[in-house]
């Protein structure tokens, strides 16, 4: 289990420091939180997607003034996974920004535009302090998690199924750029980081 929500105890206990092992299902504390799925009705509307809690450049910004400065492919995979993590533990994205399926995986689209020529990224300007204490943690989680991967690496593992589907049945080596789409990830990693988590 590697994400846990602010518990009402006030001792101060840290929470434990999650796996770094990544072939390992993942988990979360709250399950409870999760919506039963509604019935099925062929008149119900699509409910509207839940405001975001901050936005790409903010949580970019949060990661390098943390880490330290990093490769812009490692930063764009880390975001993409801060995403999933937001959509599978809150059920809200953790920014509105627009994620694009590239051929080296996915890419934050704002980011790519401020930093364009920038491979090693020291500082994101274009951000400000990451004040929402549930972002900072999803954050903080996934780096714990996924930062002691090389950018090579990230770029290959975050090429998994959302990503594929933006691309359809485009080469992996092709360039492409399609938005994936943030119900997509929600689907794919609320399945797989949640796996387990009713039972624990």
């Amino acid at each position: 289990m590697w994400f846990r929500r602010r518990s009402a105890r006030a001792d101060g206990e840290p929470t434990p420091s999650p796996s770094t092992d990544t072939s390992e299902p993942m988990s979360i504390v709250d399950p409870a939180t999760a919506a039963a799925a509604p019935g099925p009705s062929a008149q119900a509307p699509l409910p509207a997607e839940p405001p975001a809690i901050a936005n790409a450049a903010d949580v970019a910004k949060y990661l390098v003034v943390s880490y330290g400065p990093m490769e812009q492919l490692k930063l764009q995979k880390l975001l993409y996974y801060c995403q999933a993590g937001s959509l599978a533990w809150t059920d809200r994205p953790l920014f509105p920004d627009t994620i694009e399926a590239w051929a080296n995986g996915p890419v934050v689209v704002s980011l790519w535009k401020h930093h364009r020529y920038e491979g090693f990224i020291e500082k994101v300007p274009e951000g400000e302090d990451l004040k929402d204490e549930n972002a900072r943690r999803i954050a903080d989680s996934i780096f714990e998690h996924f930062g002691n991967l090389k950018p090579e690496q990230l770029s290959d593992l975050t090429r998994e199924e959302p990503w594929r589907d933006a691309r359809k049945q485009r080469p992996s080596d092709v360039r492409g750029r399609v938005p994936i789409s943030v119900s997509a990830m929600r689907s794919y990693y609320s399945e797989k980081w949640n796996r387990g988590a009713a039972a624990s």
